[in-house]
């Protein structure tokens, strides 16, 4: 067993209080990620308002990526369960492997590609459904 800690503090949507959320993520099925062919996901919390995080497991088979570099207000942080990446950050390609941690903040340029022979897989967290305290 592996246990990750992360700690963020909880920003309330109104009266929304969000479920209790329990389970054993191989019971969850991939979905296709986007329509993209080599990019599956699989989504750890509820896609529900009262969340104002997400946590996902994505899959890229060998070949496969992101369609386009991204950037957003969301911070990520990505820990790698399997495989090697290439992973776009800012203004270079960063390669990784099992094991590796990465972290970014709002508006840092994004996309990751998976290379090697097996799956490229990474657990991410990323803020939603709140706008950010101006």
């Amino acid at each position: 067993m592996e246990l990750i800690l992360y700690k963020q503090r909880f920003q309330p949507l109104k009266r929304q209080i969000p479920a209790y959320v329990y389970g054993n993520v191989n019971d969850i099925a991939y979905r296709q990620y986007e329509g993209l062919p080599k990019v599956k996901i699989k989504d750890l919390l509820p896609l529900d308002l009262a969340f104002d995080l997400n946590f996902h497991i994505l899959s890229f088979s060998p070949g496969g990526g992101h369609p386009f570099i991204e950037t957003h207000l969301q911070e990520h942080g990505i820990y790698i369960l399997s495989g090697q990446g290439c992973y776009y950050l800012k203004d270079q390609w960063v390669l990784t492997k099992a094991e590796d941690f990465l972290w970014f903040g709002p508006y840092c340029p994004q996309g990751a590609y998976g290379i090697g022979e097996q799956d490229f897989t990474y657990i991410y967290s990323k803020d939603c459904n709140r706008d950010p305290d101006i």
